[in-house]
C-alpha cells in the first residue's frame, strides 16, 4: 500500500525561481487513485478494471485521514476505532463505472442532510469540519445500477455487519451513538 502524504507540483517562476505547492484534496486523490500499484509491477490497465469507492474521513480530535478506496473485495477502514471518535465529515468518490454516486448523511441534533450527488471520479464532502457535530449514520446509492455494500463502526456497538443494496444506510440514528469507522465498496 502506497500512502500518499502530500501530492505536490512544481513550477518555476519567472527569473528561474522554483516554487512548490501543495494541489487540492481532490487532485491529491486523484493522484492517489492513479499511482495505487506503483512499483508493484502491475500495470495502470491491470489496476483499472474495477470500481471502487474511496473514502477520506474528516476524525473529531484527528483532523482529514487520508483517503482509502475499496473495490469489490477490498477492506480498507475509513476513520478510526477503538479510539472514542467520531467521524465529522468525508470526502467520498467512486470511479471505474458509469453513473453517479449519491450520498445523505444523519448528522446529531440535525437529523438527514440533503442528499449530494457527484459524477464518477469526482469528489464531494458530506457531514462537518469543527462544528462538534458528528455523524450518526450514511445512506449510499450508485446511479449506474451498481449495487453498493457498507459496514459501520459504531460508538458502543462496534461493526454492525455488511448491508448490501441499491440503497444502504449504515450507524444509527436516534440513539446518539457516533459513526466512528465506514467502509463502502461497490457490490
Amino acid at each position: 500500500m502506497i500512502k500518499v502524504v502530500c501530492v505536490c507540483r512544481r513550477t518555476v517562476r519567472p527569473g528561474g525561481t522554483a516554487v512548490i505547492a501543495k494541489t487540492s484534496v481532490r487532485a491529491a486523490f486523484a493522484f492517489a487513485a492513479s499511482v495505487v500499484m506503483l512499483g508493484t509491477g502491475v500495470t495502470s490497465a491491470q489496476a483499472a478494471p474495477s470500481a471502487e469507492v474511496c473514502v477520506a474521513a474528516h476524525v473529531a480530535g484527528v483532523g482529514d485521514q487520508d483517503g482509502v478506496c475499496n473495490s469489490y473485495d477490498m477492506e480498507r477502514v475509513a476513520g478510526t476505532t477503538g479510539q472514542n471518535r467520531a467521524i465529522e465529515g468525508m470526502w467520498i468518490m467512486a470511479h471505474g463505472f458509469n453513473g453517479q454516486l449519491c450520498v445523505e448523511v444523519h448528522i446529531r441534533n440535525r437529523g438527514w442532510i440533503k442528499e449530494k450527488c457527484a459524477n464518477q471520479g469526482s469528489y464531494m464532502f458530506v457531514g462537518t469540519t469543527g462544528q462538534n457535530a458528528p455523524l450518526e449514520a450514511i445512506r449510499v446509492r450508485m446511479t449506474s445500477g451498481l449495487s453498493v455494500q457498507g459496514n459501520a463502526h459504531v460508538q458502543g456497538f462496534g461493526w454492525q455487519g455488511w448491508v448490501r443494496g441499491d440503497y444502504i444506510q449504515i450507524g444509527t440514528e436516534g440513539e446518539a451513538r457516533n459513526l466512528e469507522a465506514v467502509k463502502i465498496r461497490p457490490a
